[in-house]
């Protein structure tokens, strides 16, 4: 790939891919020097479509075959020595180019770390050490730095024994948005921009955050902005807050670099006379969500998030937002390929090697209507069940944990009916009890928790957000009854099912 480059950080030096890098001489057991890579991509040009669906790869030079990097076979590679993640990047080529900072992972033999694209002009840098175990033998072994371009599928050693997509509970590596976060502003506009709640996967536990606004000032990173300048400010999804980071007030100013933290949203904050406006405009960035989300797009498109799935013998993933055209007055059904790219069918049973149908979308002639989600996950999950016929408010069903662990992935609520009632709906909260005290799943309040108007034609609630997602031994969950339909008969059956993963 000869428009990459790699450029040692510390000296400046260039060092071209597939070229051998020597493991530092160190005791087993403890890490290495930390190298620091700058990956270019047309570097000094600008223009032209970005490089895409990029994966990190480190392999080992054979010993039988110097010259030769291989990616399994090798203790350097089986024993998964190698450890990278993303610092920070530079956009000056394009300043379009999303940032992306990770945790360490570890990489070796069927391993490798998919990273957003890379714009003509742009760099994103990455640190790269190595950790021999203490049962290493002494041995010189040098290693090459790869990036591959344009796929979406890696053999995996032995046939898969779930298929679906990895939801990532459990792996202390994954930390992503999982649904929710959209960023708006105020109407009037106002110095703030508003966070809608969120589910959220942090090192490998799921939680809920709840809506949040943040106000921007007159103030930039080098101080307060003076008349035509402005500052871009990244915010992001930090532990349990939401990070604002800042960048320097210039006439055309430039995007900082924000932490290892899942991307919410750029926003551009101009010089005003008195408190930040901040408009519709000043907005930048889609946000990334995890697990193939899918949400509606501008007319006739559907959005795919990034994601990682198992299938048919093949790890297959996805590490940038797609955009799919969408017919008209039509229903189609979301598969994955095996080469894993993505096809919308009119058929919902997947042909040989796809997985799915994960989405069905239905248009009228302009527009997005209906977008059901049809996902499965692979992985460890149990669903929970409480039902009841809800003859009163208060406490209609409750549940023992028995697993040491489990994450609330998302509550399924379903009537057999509205009632009879005239006024009023029906609503649900599911409270979590631990220790002898209750709390809501909801502590946001109503807006997330199953309602039921009580004329209501739909009589399934799946949108709604938990905050309090973790479950242990020895803890109870309930379902509670709120609110009842007045002016006639309760609904004759709930029933509450409750997807968790572990």
């Amino acid at each position: 790939m000869t428009d990459l480059t790699f450029i040692d950080v510390a000296t400046g030096a260039p060092k071209v891919t597939g070229t051998p890098q020597p493991i530092d001489d160190q005791p087993a057991g403890a890490d290495s020097t930390v190298l620091q890579v700058e990956i270019r991509y047309r570097w000094g040009q600008t223009g032209g479509d970005p490089l895409t669906d990029l994966l990190l790869v480190v392999q080992t030079q054979d010993p039988a075959t110097p010259g030769t990097g291989v990616a399994t076979g090798v203790p350097p590679q089986d024993e998964l020595w190698p450890s990278v993640r993303f610092v920070g990047h530079d956009p000056a080529g394009d300043p379009t180019q999303v940032p992306h900072t990770t945790p360490w992972h570890a990489l070796g033999a069927y391993r490798a770390l998919p990273f957003p694209s890379l714009h003509a002009g742009c760099s994103r840098t990455v640190e790269i050490k190595f950790r021999p175990p203490g049962s290493a033998a002494a041995g010189a072994w040098t290693w090459y730095l790869l990036v591959w371009a344009s796929e979406h599928a890696r053999a995996l050693p032995l046939p898969t024994l779930d298929a679906g997509i990895l939801h990532g509970v459990g792996d202390p590596e994954r930390t992503e948005l999982v649904r929710g976060g959209a960023v708006s502003v105020s109407s009037p506009a106002d110095d703030q921009v508003h966070v809608a709640i969120r589910q959220v996967l942090w090192r490998g536990r799921l939680r809920g955050e709840p809506a949040a606004s943040v106000a921007l000032d007159q103030t930039a990173t080098g101080g307060a902005l003076a008349a035509g300048e402005s500052y871009w400010a990244a915010l992001t999804q930090g532990d349990g807050v939401v990070t604002v980071t800042k960048g320097d007030g210039d006439a055309a100013p430039t995007y900082p670099t924000p932490p290892a933290e899942p991307f919410l949203a750029w926003v551009r904050v101009d010089h005003q006379g008195g408190p930040s406006v901040i408009e519709a405009e000043d907005v930048a960035g889609l946000r990334q969500l995890g697990r193939h989300h899918a949400e509606p797009g501008d007319g006739l498109e559907l959005i795919v998030h990034p994601g990682q799935a198992l299938g048919a013998g093949a790890w297959r993933f996805w590490s940038r937002p797609d955009r799919l055209p969408l017919d008209p007055n039509a229903t189609a059904y979301l598969h994955q390929e095996p080469s894993g790219f993505y096809t919308l069918s009119a058929d919902a049973r997947p042909m040989a090697g796809q997985l799915g149908p994960w989405w069905r979308v239905t248009t009228d002639a302009n527009d997005v209507t209906a977008l059901d989600d049809l996902r499965t996950l692979a992985g460890r999950d149990h669903v929970l069940h409480l039902t009841g016929s809800p003859a009163a408010t208060g406490l209609l069903a409750e549940i023992p944990i028995a697993h040491r662990r489990l994450d609330v992935d998302r509550v399924i609520a379903q009537l057999s009916d509205a009632g009879s009632g005239t006024a009023g709906r029906t609503l649900l909260d599911v409270q979590r009890v631990r220790g002898g005290v209750a709390t809501t799943l909801y502590p946001s309040g109503d807006a997330e928790r199953p309602s039921f108007a009580f004329d209501a034609v739909d009589l399934r609630h799946a949108d709604g957000i938990p905050e309090v997602c973790d479950l242990e031994t020895g803890d109870v969950l309930q379902l509670h009854v709120l609110e009842l339909p007045t002016g006639g008969a309760a609904p004759a059956r709930v029933d509450l099912l409750i997807p968790c993963l572990y």
